[in-house]
């Protein structure tokens, strides 16, 4: 794989977005409602939250051996299923190999768990992209 630049770990989310949004099923289950850190006042349906969590280089004497970013996504629905549904079309669209900007990384489950809240069903996924 390669190391994320510098550009890449802030914007991190933001691909993230752009892999799911490319994602016929995923857009199937929100549209385009993905937003990064909060959802806007009285979204409705089924949507998606995401913030980067977490970023770090890992260094050697040579320089940058590996950049490590962590991305939570928050899968929101009134309805449990539908937030189960959502959640495995994400984990498809995000697992694995992708490229962006020229630029290979990999996409990996890291911790996942579940709450309600607010009325509100959520699957909360965290990734690290390599």
């Amino acid at each position: 794989m390669g190391c994320l630049n510098s550009f890449q770990k802030w914007f991190i989310g933001n691909y993230i977005r752009e892999i799911l949004l490319d994602d016929g099923d995923v857009v199937g289950f929100v549209g385009h409602d993905i937003f990064p850190l909060v959802a806007p006042e009285n979204t409705e349906g089924d949507f998606i939250i995401y913030s980067r969590v977490h970023y770090q280089r890992e260094k050697v004497k040579m320089g940058i051996y590996e950049d490590d970013a962590q991305v939570e996504l928050t899968i929101v629905s009134d309805i449990y299923d539908n937030a189960l549904q959502i959640a495995a079309a994400v984990d498809n669209a995000l697992t694995g190999e992708h490229e962006m900007y020229g630029q290979k990384f990999l996409i990996d489950l890291v911790d996942s768990s579940e709450e309600y809240y607010d009325n509100k069903y959520t699957e909360k996924i965290i990734y690290s992209i390599k």
